[in-house]
C-alpha cells in the first residue's frame, strides 16, 4: 500500500513543488545548451563541455559555504536566495540571445552562477525536508522526491526541445529562469513544523564559518556509515556512472537506442519511487545498497550486444535501484543527524557524490582509447560488485536501524544485535 500522507502537508507540498519546477527546468537546459553552444553561436563540443562543466566547477567550490549558510541561517531564505540569483542569471542570457547579443561565454557565466545556487540550494533544501516532516515519514517524503526527479529527466529535456521547435532557445532560457522564480514563490510561503529550530539567531558569540566547517566535517567524520557509504558512492560516480553517459551511447549504436535505454532507465526511477513508499526495510543501509547492485546487469548487456528489450528491462531494474537508494539513504541521513548539522554534513555528501564528476568523464574517454567502450562498461559493472560488497562488509553500514526502530545512538553510530 502506498503510503503518501505526506502529501497532505501544505509545507510538504510546496517544497516538493518548488524542487520538481526547478528541475523541470533544468533538464529542459541540459536539452538546450547544445543547440546553443553549436548551432546559434557556432560553438564546438569542446565549448559544450565548458558549458556543463562551468556548473560542477562552482557547485564544488561553493556547496561547503552552502552547507555552513544552510545551518546558520534561515534555510527557506538561503533556498529563496539562490533561486532567484539563478532566475537573474539564466533571465539575462535568455533576453541576450532573443537579442542576438549572447556569447558561448556569458553561458558559462551563467552556468557559474548555477553552480553557486545549487550549492547553497541543495544542502539547505535536505535540512528543509528535516524541518518540514516528521521522521517516519522521510523516507516517504524522499521517495517523492525521487519520482520528481524521475519524472523532470523524462519531461524536461522533451519539454526543452519542444520550447525550441516552437519558438527559440532564448525563449527556452527565459522559461527555464521563470521555474526559478516560481521555485522561489512556493518556498515564500513555506511555514516549517511546530518546534522546528531555527537556524538563524546564535547570538553575539557566533562561530566562524571555519568552525562550523570543522563542526560539520566532526559530523560527518564520526559516522562510519555516513562517511563509508560516501566514499562508495564517490568511486561510483566517478568510475561508473559518469562514464556510462559517454561509453552508453557508443554501444547502443545509434540515439534512437539509447533514447529508449534512458527512457526506461526514467520509467524504473519512478517504479523505484513507488516501491520505496511501500516498503521500508528495518535496515534501510543494507537493502539500499543492495538495490545499489541492481545495476549491474544493464551495463554488461550492452557490452555483450543483448537485444534492445533485454537491456531495456535491465535499464528499468537499475533505474528502480538507484531511486530506492536515494529514499533509503536521504532517510537514514536524516534521520540520524540532528537539525542544527544536516546542512553541513549534506555538503559533505554533495562534495563527496559530485566533486569528481569532471574526472569521470575524463576517464570514460581513457577507456574508449585505451580499451573500447564495452570494457569500459564491464569494468563499470565489476567495479559496482566490488564497491557494493566493500561498503557492505562494514558493520555500521549493515546493522544500522530504520528511525524508530532502536534507533541509532546519540553519536549516530547504530546499535547492532546478533540476528
Amino acid at each position: 500500500m502506498f503510503r503518501v500522507g505526506v502529501l497532505r502537508d501544505p509545507a510538504y507540498r510546496r517544497l516538493l513543488g518548488a524542487e520538481w519546477v526547478s528541475l523541470m527546468g533544468d533538464f529542459a537546459l541540459v536539452a538546450v545548451i547544445p543547440f546553443v553552444v553549436k548551432e546559434q553561436l557556432g560553438g564546438s563540443d569542446l565549448l559544450v563541455a565548458f558549458v556543463f562543466g562551468a556548473e560542477y566547477l562552482t557547485l564544488a567550490a561553493f556547496v561547503l559555504v552552502g552547507g555552513v549558510a544552510g545551518d546558520r541561517f534561515q534555510r527557506r531564505t538561503t533556498m529563496i536566495g539562490a533561486d532567484l540569483a539563478r532566475f537573474a542569471a539564466l533571465l539575462l542570457c535568455g533576453v541576450a540571445l532573443v537579442a542576438n547579443g549572447a556569447s558561448v561565454w556569458l553561458l558559462v557565466a551563467a552556468n557559474l552562477v548555477l553552480g553557486v545556487g545549487s550549492g547553497f540550494f541543495g544542502p539547505a533544501l535536505m535540512g528543509m525536508v528535516k524541518q518540514t516532516v516528521p521522521d517516519e515519514t522521510l523516507q516517504e517524503a524522499n521517495a517523492l522526491r525521487g519520482i520528481a526527479l524521475a519524472t523532470a529527466t523524462m519531461i524536461g529535456p522533451a519539454l526543452g526541445g519542444l520550447v525550441l521547435s516552437a519558438s527559440n532557445a532564448g525563449t527556452a532560457y527565459i522559461a527555464d529562469a521563470l521555474t526559478f522564480l516560481l521555485s522561489a514563490w512556493l518556498l515564500s510561503g513555506l511555514r516549517p513544523l511546530p518546534g522546528a529550530a531555527a537556524a538563524d539567531d546564535n547570538g553575539e558569540d557566533e562561530p566562524s564559518m571555519w568552525t562550523e566547517l570543522r563542526e560539520g566535517w566532526t559530523a560527518f567524520w564520526s559516522r562510519t556509515w555516513l562517511w563509508v557509504v560516501v566514499l562508495g558512492f564517490t568511486v561510483l560516480n566517478t568510475a561508473v556512472f559518469a562514464p556510462f553517459f559517454i561509453l552508453g551511447p557508443d554501444v547502443m549504436g545509434g540515439s534512437g537506442s539509447w533514447s529508449k535505454v534512458l527512457a526506461f532507465r526514467g520509467l524504473g526511477a519512478v517504479l523505484g519511487g513507488a516501491v520505496a513508499l511501500m516498503w521500508r526495510p528495518r535496515r534501510p543501509l543494507r537493502a539500499a545498497m543492495v538495490a545499489t547492485a541492481l545495476w549491474i546487469p544493464m551495463p554488461l548487456l550492452m557490452a555483450g550486444g543483448s537485444g534492445l528489450v533485454s537491456i531495456a528491462v535491465a535499464a528499468l531494474i537499475a533505474g528502480a535501484g538507484l531511486t530506492v537508494f536515494d529514499a533509503c539513504w536521504e532517510a537514514t541521513m536524516l534521520g540520524n543527524i540532528p537539525e542544527d548539522q544536516v546542512s553541513r554534513v549534506t555538503s559533505y555528501d554533495w562534495l563527496g557524490g559530485l566533486g569528481l564528476l569532471p574526472l569521470g568523464y575524463l576517464l570514460a574517454a581513457g577507456m574508449t582509447a585505451s580499451v573500447g567502450a564495452a570494457s569500459g562498461l564491464i569494468l563499470g559493472a565489476a567495479i559496482t560488485a566490488g564497491t557494493t560488497v566493500a561498503v557492505l562488509t562494514v558493520p555500521s553500514v549493515r546493522n544500522l536501524r530504520q528511525v524508530g526502530d532502536d534507533a541509532a545512538a546519540p553519536t549516530g553510530e547504530p546499535l547492532t544485535d546478533a540476528a
